[in-house]
């Protein structure tokens, strides 16, 4: 009995392991699609509307360059863990390049979504970020019916 209740919690670790794995790859996409990612906006907020254009556009090909890398040396390692026939050894034996497929899948949309912000940022028609809200916002009460601050009540 406890022989397999003890069983039972290494491959409950196990399948832990590759979920985090799993759920980690394929959830960065979404949140780099959402803007919900870390970002330090230390000089960036600094930056004038254009040079932060320049700058998007230099972080979305940079990030769509690695990712596309990343996934293509992905694609090659599980394809010859795949060939090899490589196990990962452990309570339960899972052929490797199972584990390993979400690692390309998930560089491969991080590539596709860095590639989407590159093309928004071209364009100029990108959704604000988390540090342009406020921006937007200060731009649209200014604007508001010409009443400026008024608009919202008076000065404060």
């Amino acid at each position: 009995m406890y022989k397999s209740y003890f069983l039972w919690i290494f491959e409950a670790f196990q399948f832990n392991e590759y979920a985090l794995l799993w759920v980690t790859f394929l959830t960065t996409a979404w949140v780099l699609s959402k803007d919900n990612h870390v970002s330090v906006q230390v000089l960036v907020q600094y930056f004038d509307r254009k040079l932060k254009r320049v700058m998007n556009m230099i972080h979305a090909a940079v990030g769509a360059a690695l990712c596309g890398i990343f996934c293509w040396y992905g694609i090659y390692t599980t394809r010859d863990h795949f060939v090899r026939g490589v196990i990962d050894v452990a309570s339960v034996d899972v052929p490797k390049a199972y584990v390993l497929l979400v690692i390309p899948l998930g560089f491969g949309l991080l590539s596709l979504q860095f590639l989407r912000k590159l093309v928004l940022a071209w364009t100029e028609k990108e959704r604000p970020t988390r540090g342009n809200h406020l921006d937007n916002a200060e731009q649209n009460l200014g604007h508001a019916d010409g009443a400026g601050e008024a608009g919202m009540g008076g000065n404060l």
